[in-house]
């Protein structure tokens, strides 16, 4: 991660590939990967209410709260992995001296917004290479600082995917109250 500012320096310039950023939030310094990350996943909770009725059960969607945010990449020489780590360390350990949050910036393809821009606190990073290693692959592990003002695109995200489960579990289910048209003989 090399430093670099200001942020939005990479998507107002359209010969630079977008690349993924960390902000140290104590020191205001910003870091860049080497390059942006493969993939990016999170847990979620959601806090539900469930109530029979007559026409059948109804689910209150109360919130979703963000739980662990993964990624993984590949650093590209040993080097970068080497600068990723450290910056990595040093950010871990303002967190936990200021006990202060850090903001991730992972931009969509053409930096054109941010697929994931939330402040995390750095859990762990894992690395390692071999003599037939040549990407450099890593991995880190977040814990989402769940005051999601910070991330409307992942709070947004979040709440359109417990919708549409949601959304695909509730409504009228003829099996539980037997009415179907199928069922259903009239007689003259």
């Amino acid at each position: 991660m090399t430093q670099f500012s200001p942020t939005n320096q990479l998507a107002n310039d359209p010969t630079n590939k977008a690349v993924a950023t960390l902000t140290d939030n104590t020191t205001g310094l910003t870091y860049n990967f080497p390059y942006n990350v493969n993939s990016a996943q999170w847990t979620y909770q959601l806090n539900t209410n469930s109530t029979s009725t007559i026409g059948g059960r109804v689910t209150q969607l109360l919130s979703v709260r963000a739980n662990t945010l993964s990624i993984q990449g590949e650093a590209g020489t040993r080097q970068n992995l080497l600068t990723l780590f450290t910056n990595f360390k040093t950010m871990q350990d303002n967190q936990n001296t200021f006990k202060t949050s850090m903001t991730l910036n992972i931009p969509s393809q053409g930096g054109q917004s941010a697929y994931v821009n939330s402040n995390v606190w750095l859990e762990v990073m894992q690395m390692g290479w071999g003599v037939d290693t040549v990407q450099y692959p890593y991995n880190m592990y977040f814990e989402i600082d769940n005051d999601l003002n910070y991330s409307p695109s992942l709070s947004s995200s979040l709440i359109n995917d417990a919708l549409n489960r949601i959304n695909n579990g509730i409504g009228f289910n003829a099996d539980y109250l037997g009415f179907t048209s199928q069922t259903v003989n009239f007689t003259y």
